[in-house]
């Protein structure tokens, strides 16, 4: 990445700036007796659960409860809301800091990653993601929105859920379109609806998969503290949203 992202990522700051107060927490349900939680917090002692080394341990130690046969579908309340279709919303803050929850195979742990939500370095792509935190590779965060048919989302922000093996979660041989996840609303959603596709295929370093009826975003290579994210979009994106030509 250049020089450019990290010097315009700073302004010449030794501090990031103040963290946004919002505790994220694992995108799944949980299958658990109230005396195997009980037994779980009371372990934890009398920590402040408002602090985020303590959530971490908590998901952490909760992961084996996690349960995603619960799928999210779509409600009714959201499909009679208005439809917008709309590629770039415009967000009421020029740039702020939040804590990103992530799932890091390499620790066997939750860990949360300063990741810093401000105008991109590509041109028309609005808003962008840079980590703070170095990200190591395959850390795998969750796309958050509102369950929607495809008669009521905005396709700009929004990932399909196509049907998927109950057992291993992984999209099945059907590959039928079941509903989307809808980001639009940024009080509905998080700091992945930020995330834009690189010009060029190497400087991508996310990648999208989904497991059941959660879409993942999950680092191809360690990123360092300083790197706008990216995520491949597709040339159609590239060429009808970013202007490109020739991707």
């Amino acid at each position: 990445m250049s020089s450019r992202s990290k010097n315009y990522y700073y302004k010449g700051k030794k501090e990031p700036g103040p963290i946004e107060k919002k505790y994220e927490s694992p995108c799944t349900h949980y299958k658990i007796s109230s005396d195997k939680l009980l037994k779980i917090l009371q372990s934890m002692g009398k920590a402040d659960y408002k602090n985020y080394n303590t959530l971490e341990k908590f998901f952490t130690e909760m992961r084996s409860y996690e349960d995603d046969s619960v799928p999210n579908t779509p409600k009714k309340a959201d499909n009679n809301s208005s439809v917008v279709e709309v590629h770039q919303t415009k967000p009421n803050f020029e740039e702020k800091t939040v804590n990103a929850l992530f799932w890091v195979p390499k620790f066997d742990s939750y860990k949360y990653f300063r990741i810093r939500i401000a105008p991109s370095n590509i041109k028309k792509a609005g808003m962008g993601t840079y980590a703070i935190d170095d990200i190591p590779k395959g850390s795998v965060g969750y796309y958050r929105g509102v369950a929607k048919t495809e008669k009521y989302v905005n396709m700009f922000y929004s990932w399909v859920i196509k049907s998927y093996d109950d057992n291993t979660g992984e999209v099945d041989e059907e590959d039928a379109v079941l509903y989307y996840v809808d980001a639009t609303n940024p009080k509905m959603s998080n700091w992945t609806r930020y995330v834009n596709c690189g010009l060029k295929e190497k400087d991508n370093n996310f990648d999208s998969d989904q497991r059941h009826d959660k879409i993942l975003y999950v680092a191809t290579r360690s990123v360092t503290g300083g790197e706008e994210l990216f995520l491949s979009y597709g040339a159609d994106y590239m060429i009808n949203n970013l202007g490109l030509k020739g991707y």
